[in-house]
C-alpha cells in the first residue's frame, strides 16, 4: 500500500470514528437543543408555549421526548398538558420522502396529563375532516390522566389507558368523577375508525347507563353525532349537529315509546 493511500485510510478512519463519537454522544450535546427546536415547532402549530427538556432516542428509527409541557394550546380547549415521556417510532425512508402522520408506525405516551376545556373553542374556519388523515393511523398506547372542564363542572379520569392498532382501540377508564354523578366505576369502551365516522361502543356501562353504539362523523361538511343508549327503563337514541340537536325515548316499563324532541343547542 502506497503511502497516499494510507493517508486516506487514517482520514477515512478519522472520519468514521469522529462520527461515531459525534453520534454516541448525540444527546447530551445535541437533545436539548434538538428539543428547544421540536417545542418552537410545535408551539407554532399548537398555538401556545410548549417546552420539551430533551429529545433521545436513536433519531434514526424514532425519538424518545422526555419532560413535555404546554399550556393554553388550541386555542385554550388545551389549558396544560405535560408528558413525562414520549415515545415515536417511524419508517426513515418514508419520513425522508415526506410522508408525515404516515410514516408514524407507534406513539408511546407515559405519564400524561391533559386538562381539556371544549367550551373555550374557536369557531370559524372548515371543519376537521378525519377520512383525511392516514389509515391505518400509527400504533397508540397512551396512560394519562383527564381533566373536562364542562359548565356543569369538571370531569376527572385519574387514569385511563388507550392502545389501538391503527384501526379499532380500546379504552379503559379507572377513577373517574363527574358532576352529578359523583365516582364512577372502572369501564371500558371499543372505538373503530370508519373513514371519516368513529364508532363507540359500550364494554361496560357508565354510571348505569350503556352506550351501545355511538357514532361521531367528523367530515368537511361538519361535525354530526348519533348515540344509542341503553338505561335502566328503556333506551334513548339522539342526534346531533353543530347547530341542532333531537331526541327519541323508549321507555318500556311503562308503556311509552317513541317520544321525541329536537331544537338548536344553546350557544355560549
Amino acid at each position: 500500500m502506497t503511502s497516499r493511500r494510507r493517508r486516506i485510510l487514517r482520514v477515512a478512519l478519522a472520519a468514521v470514528g469522529t462520527l461515531a463519537l459525534l453520534y454516541g454522544l448525540r444527546v447530551p450535546l445535541f437533545g436539548a437543543l434538538l428539543g428547544r427546536i421540536v417545542a418552537d415547532r410545535l408551539a407554532a402549530s399548537l398555538g401556545g408555549p410548549v417546552h420539551i427538556d430533551q429529545i433521545g432516542g436513536s433519531w434514526v428509527s424514532g425519538v424518545v421526548i422526555t419532560g413535555a409541557q404546554g399550556s393554553h394550546l388550541a386555542g385554550g380547549v388545551i389549558p396544560r398538558m405535560t408528558c413525562e415521556r414520549l415515545v415515536i417510532a417511524w419508517r426513515p425512508l418514508d419520513l425522508l420522502r415526506g410522508q408525515g402522520l404516515a410514516a408514524l408506525t407507534a406513539i408511546r405516551a407515559e405519564g400524561l396529563v391533559l386538562e381539556v376545556a371544549p367550551r373555550h373553542s374557536v369557531g370559524g374556519g372548515s371543519a376537521f375532516d378525519l377520512a383525511t388523515l392516514a389509515e391505518p393511523l400509527p400504533a397508540l398506547d397512551i396512560a394519562a390522566s383527564v381533566v373536562v372542564q364542562t359548565s356543569a363542572g369538571e370531569i376527572r379520569v385519574r387514569a385511563l389507558r388507550l392502545i389501538s392498532d391503527g384501526r379499532a382501540c380500546s379504552l379503559a377508564v379507572v377513577g373517574g368523577e363527574a358532576p352529578l354523578v359523583g365516582a364512577l366505576e372502572p369501564f371500558a369502551l371499543s372505538i373503530a375508525r370508519r373513514g371519516d365516522r368513529l364508532e363507540i361502543d359500550g364494554i361496560d356501562p357508565i354510571a348505569g347507563i350503556v352506550p351501545r353504539r355511538i357514532t361521531i362523523t367528523l367530515a368537511s361538511s361538519g361535525a354530526h353525532m348519533a348515540a344509542d343508549i341503553e338505561v335502566a327503563a328503556g333506551a334513548l337514541a339522539l342526534t346531533a349537529t353543530a347547530d341542532a340537536a333531537s331526541a327519541s325515548v323508549t321507555w318500556p316499563a311503562v308503556g311509552a315509546a317513541g317520544r321525541s324532541w329536537g331544537g338548536s343547542p344553546a350557544r355560549t
